[in-house]
């Protein structure tokens, strides 16, 4: 199993990630049923609350849709439609002000490069500090 930071970059996808239990995002190929995506609402999107703020898990792929992801930057084919389904919505946000003073976060691409891309992976134990951060309960 994978884990995934997906960086919400647009109003349109930040709308889609309301009340909804289900939904899609853009991942790599290398990307699995099973994985867990972390959101991050960029502050263009979300001045006041940005920050990773929902984890999701992958229950599909839809290689019928993978053409909704050439929107994303990456158009040689990289990117796959995944399908999902909400796990957990943060009762605390993340944000990269309180992941550049963790340890484990400090040399991760995700802050390094100011979550300027789709999509990041983290590691297992990322995640969990993630999840503990961000007060959800597993």
């Amino acid at each position: 199993m994978k884990y995934w930071i997906g960086v919400i970059g647009t109003n349109a996808t930040y709308e889609r990630f309301g009340n909804e239990d289900a939904n899609w995002f853009c991942l790599p190929r290398t990307s699995e049923v099973g994985d867990t995506l972390v959101l991050y609402a960029t502050k263009k999107v979300d001045k006041a609350n940005n920050g990773l703020f929902a984890s999701y898990k992958i229950i599909a792929k839809d290689a019928s849709n993978d053409s909704l992801c050439k929107k994303y930057g990456i158009s040689q084919g990289t990117l796959v439609h995944v399908d999902m389904k909400k796990e957990h919505i943060f009762t605390a946000r993340v944000g990269l002000d309180i992941l550049r003073k963790e340890e484990l976060f400090i040399t991760s691409q995700f802050v390094r490069r100011n979550a300027q891309a789709t999509y990041f992976n983290i590691t297992a134990d990322q995640y969990k500090k993630v999840i503990s951060l961000s007060k959800a309960k597993i």
